[in-house]
C-alpha cells in the first residue's frame, strides 16, 4: 500500500434520484485535506427530467457515474454493488449515502483514526450526528450503535446511544451503518455489496463483515453528518416501485435464511457468511438470537415501529408524528438521539395531529417538555407555538385545580368517616413523576368501601355533582360531573370490575396505603405495591390504549428504589394477575425501551409474545370503528388466557354475558322493579353484537 500521505480513497454513493447529491460531492471536496486523494464511484438512478443533473460533476478528476433509468433500479443493495464495481485500485473505501456534510480536513481525519484501531482489518462506522440543507450541523456526537428491537418480518432494528468525545482513539463496536463506513479497501473484493438484497442491508452486511473476519470500529470524533429528514425532499425507490412490498418481501425471506432465522435453500455463493468467525460467536457477543428475536435475554419484537418504506407509498398513516410521540414518551434519551430527533421535530410535521394524539394518550406534558428540553419550540411555526404554549397553560390550571379539589373532597368525605383512597389523577403525579404537571389528567379517581358508596354518592352530588352515567346495583364506578366547576369524578365501590374476575379488597388496599401531603391535606393512596397490581388490572381492561398508562408503570418503578418485589408476586399470584401484571410491565419496556428490573425477567415463566404483538396492533388502533368477529375472537382470547385459574376464567364469561352494563340499560328503558330484566336483555346484546360483526 502507498503511504498514508498518498493513499486514495474511493467514495461510493448509491443515489437514488436524491437531489443533495451534487451538494453531498462538493462539500466532500471542499473540506478535504487532499483533494487528489478523492475519487468516486456514484450510481445515479433518474427520473427522465433528471438525467443531466449530474453534468454538474463532470468538471470534477476522478468521479465515475453509472447513470441508470430508475424504473430499471432494482434496490439499494444491487446500487450499492453498482458502486463498487466503479473501484479502480484505490487504497481505502467509503461508502456513503447521497445527503452527507464533511468535517473540515475529514479525508486525514479518517485515515488517521483507521490506524488508530488495534486491528488487522478494521472499519469504521456509525450513525453520524444529524444536519440540515443547506449545512446547518446539528450536533457534533460521535456515537456507538446497539440492537434496539426486531421487526415480524425478522429484521433487526438499530440505534445510536452514548457520546464517545471523552475518548482519544476509536472505540470496539459490532454492528455498522450503511451510510458510513470506512475501510481498506479490500473490504470490496472480500466481502462485495450483495445486489440481492432491496432495502435493509446494514445487520446482514455487517453480520458478513463480522464472519469474514472485519473489526467495526466507531470513530470518537464526527467526520461527517447526515440529513435524516432526507425523505421528506425526494423521491424513494419504493413510491416509484408499485412492486416494491413484493422484492422487500424476497429479501426478508433471504435474509432471514443467511442469519438462521429459517431453513436455508438459497446458495449465497460470494455473498454468504464468512467462515473466520461464526454467527453465534456475534450473537454470544451482541447478546442476540435471531431466530428467536431476543435481545439481552427478551424478546424483543415491536409491531409498532413501521419500516419506514411504509411511510412512503401513498398512504398517510402518520407514522412520524407515532414515532415523535413514542420517543417523547420514552423516559431514557441517548444524547446523540436527541439531535437527530432536532432536525425531524423542525421539518415537515402535522402538528394538528401530533398534539391530538398526545392529548388522546395522555402525554401532552411530556410532548411539551420534550420540546422544551431540546430548545427547539422557537424553531417551529408561530400558530405551533401558540396552540402548544396555550394548551400547556390549560394543562396547568386544570392539574392545580383538581390537586385543590382532591384535597377539599378527602376532607369533605373524612368528616363523615368515610375512608378513601385516590389513584391515578394529582396523587399519582406527585407520588410517582415528582411533579404535578408531568401527568395528563382530566378527572379524580376515588376510591371507597362498597358499604359507603351510596353515601358517598349523595355527599357529592349534594356539593354540586351529577352522575354522567346511570346508576346500577353492579357497577363497580360512577361517573359524576360538576356542572360549575366542570371537574370529573370517577367514584369506585371496587379497584376493578367484578366481572373482570378479580376480587381486589378496599381493607387490604387501606391497609397498605400510603400517605400524600396535598394543600395541607393528607392523602390516602394504595402503595407502590398494590398500584402497580391495580394499574396492570386496569390497563389490560383497557387494553393499554394510553402511553400514559406504559409511562405510569415505569415511574412507579424508578420511583420506588425499594420495591418489595416478594410481596408483588405473592399478592398478584393470590390475585390471579402475575401474567396481567408481567404483560404490562413487558409492554411498557418494549414500547418505551427501558430494562425490566431482574426480578421482573426472573418471573418470565409464561409465553406473552402473542398476547405483546396484539397490544401492539392495539396501541394506535382507531376507536368505535366497526368490530370484525375476529376481533371479538382475540379479545376474548386475550381475557382467557391472561387469567391464571379456572374460575376466574369461568366467572368472567359468566359475568360477561350477563352481567348488565349501564349501556344495555340505555337500550331500554325499564322500571327499578323490572331491572331483573336486563339479565335476559344483556345476553341477546351480546349474541347480536358477534353476528352483526
Amino acid at each position: 500500500m502507498k503511504s498514508m500521505l498518498d493513499a486514495r480513497i474511493f467514495i461510493q454513493i448509491a443515489a437514488y434520484r436524491d437531489l443533495e447529491l451534487v451538494p453531498t460531492v462538493k462539500d466532500a471536496i471542499a473540506q478535504a485535506a487532499k483533494l487528489e486523494r478523492l475519487s468516486f464511484g456514484i450510481c445515479w438512478q433518474y427520473a427522465d427530467s433528471e438525467l443531466y443533473y449530474v453534468e454538474l460533476l463532470k468538471d470534477i478528476p476522478n468521479c465515475r457515474v453509472e447513470s441508470i433509468p430508475a424504473k430499471q433500479s432494482q434496490g439499494l443493495g444491487w446500487a450499492r454493488h453498482k458502486t463498487q464495481q466503479l473501484w479502480d485500485s484505490e487504497e481505502y473505501s467509503l461508502q456513503i449515502d447521497a445527503h452527507m456534510r464533511f468535517a473540515p480536513r475529514w479525508d486525514e481525519q479518517l485515515i488517521e483514526m483507521l490506524a488508530q484501531c488495534p486491528s488487522e482489518k478494521p472499519l469504521l462506522s456509525s450513525y453520524p450526528p444529524a444536519y440540515i440543507p443547506p449545512r446547518h450541523l446539528v450536533s457534533h456526537n460521535a456515537t456507538r450503535i446497539r440492537p434496539k428491537f426486531f421487526l415480524k418480518s425478522g429484521d433487526l432494528r438499530q440505534q445510536a446511544y452514548d457520546d464517545l468525545s471523552k475518548f482519544e482513539a476509536p472505540q470496539s463496536g459490532m454492528l455498522i451503518a450503511g451510510g458510513f463506513s470506512f475501510s481498506r479497501a479490500e473490504v470490496i473484493q472480500e466481502v462485495p455489496q450483495d445486489p440481492n438484497i432491496y432495502f435493509t442491508d446494514e445487520v446482514p452486511y455487517g453480520v458478513r463483515l463480522w464472519t469474514h473476519g472485519w473489526d467495526v470500529y466507531n470513530p470518537h470524533k464526527p467526520v461527517c453528518w447526515h440529513f435524516y429528514n432526507s425523505g421528506e425532499t425526494r423521491v424513494l425507490n419504493w413510491s416509484d416501485n408499485p412492486t416494491w412490498n413484493k422484492r422487500q418481501k424476497r429479501t426478508e425471506s433471504y435474509i432471514r435464511q443467511l442469519l438462521g432465522m429459517e431453513p436455508q435453500v438459497i446458495d449465497f455463493g460470494e455473498y454468504g457468511l464468512g467462515e473466520v468467525r461464526s454467527l453465534a460467536e456475534l450473537e454470544r457477543r451482541l447478546n442476540i438470537n435471531f431466530a428467536k428475536f431476543m435481545i439481552g435475554g427478551e424478546t424483543k419484537l415491536n409491531t409498532i415501529q413501521r419500516d419506514r418504506q411504509a411511510k412512503k407509498v401513498g398512504i398517510n398513516h402518520k407514522l412520524r408524528e407515532r414515532d415523535i410521540l413514542l420517543y417523547c414518551t420514552q423516559p431514557q434519551h441517548q444524547l446523540s438521539g436527541e439531535e437527530e430527533w432536532k432536525a425531524i421535530l423542525t421539518g415537515r410535521l402535522d402538528w394538528k395531529y401530533l398534539i391530538g394524539l398526545a392529548i388522546k394518550h395522555g402525554v401532552f406534558p411530556l410532548l411539551f417538555q420534550r420540546l422544551q428540553a431540546l430548545d427547539i419550540l422557537a424553531d417551529l411555526p408561530k400558530h405551533t407555538q401558540q396552540e402548544l404554549k396555550q394548551e400547556y397553560r390549560s394543562h396547568i390550571i386544570r392539574n392545580s385545580n383538581y390537586e385543590q379539589e382532591l384535597a377539599s373532597l378527602v376532607q369533605l368525605l373524612d368528616t363523615h368517616q368515610i375512608s378513601v383512597l385516590a389513584y391515578k389523577g394529582p396523587s399519582l403525579a406527585i407520588a410517582a413523576y415528582g411533579d404535578l404537571l408531568a401527568r395528563q389528567f382530566s378527572d379524580l379517581d376515588l376510591l371507597v368501601a362498597p358499604e359507603y358508596f351510596e353515601e358517598a354518592k349523595n355527599i357529592l352530588t349534594k356539593v354540586g355533582y351529577r352522575l354522567l352515567t346511570p346508576h346500577t346495583d353492579h357497577a363497580f364506578d360512577l361517573v359524576l360531573r360538576n356542572h360549575q366547576s366542570r371537574m370529573a369524578i370517577d367514584l369506585h365501590r371496587a379497584a376493578v370490575p367484578s366481572f373482570y374476575g378479580f376480587s381486589c379488597r378496599f381493607e387490604d388496599l387501606l391497609e397498605n396505603a400510603h400517605s400524600l401531603q396535598l394543600v395541607d391535606q393528607t392523602v390516602m393512596m394504595p402503595s407502590p405495591e398494590d398500584l402497580l397490581l391495580l394499574l396492570s388490572i386496569h390497563g389490560l381492561k383497557d387494553r393499554w390504549r394510553k402511553l400514559i398508562w406504559l409511562r405510569d408503570l415505569y415511574e412507579i418503578i424508578h420511583s420506588t428504589p425499594d420495591l418489595d418485589w416478594d410481596y408483588i408476586w405473592w399478592r398478584s399470584h393470590q390475585l390471579g394477575v402475575k401474567r396481567a401484571l408481567q404483560l404490562g410491565l413487558k409492554f411498557s419496556a418494549q414500547i418505551l425501551d427501558w430494562e425490566l428490573p431482574k426480578s421482573v425477567q426472573a418471573q418470565s415463566d409464561y409465553d406473552l409474545t402473542w398476547h405483546l404483538q396484539y397490544l401492539n396492533n392495539q396501541l394506535f388502533e382507531v376507536q368505535n370503528k366497526p368490530v370484525s368477529f375476529k376481533t371479538i375472537k382475540e379479545d376474548i382470547r386475550l381475557d382467557l388466557q391472561i387469567r391464571e385459574r379456572w374460575r376466574d376464567r369461568f366467572t368472567y364469561i359468566l359475568k360477561r354475558i350477563f352481567a348488565p352494563s349501564w349501556r344495555d340499560q340505555n337500550l331500554v328503558k325499564l322500571p327499578k322493579s323490572f331491572s331483573f330484566i336486563y339479565w335476559f336483555i344483556r345476553p341477546f346484546y351480546v349474541v347480536t353484537r358477534i353476528f352483526s360483526s
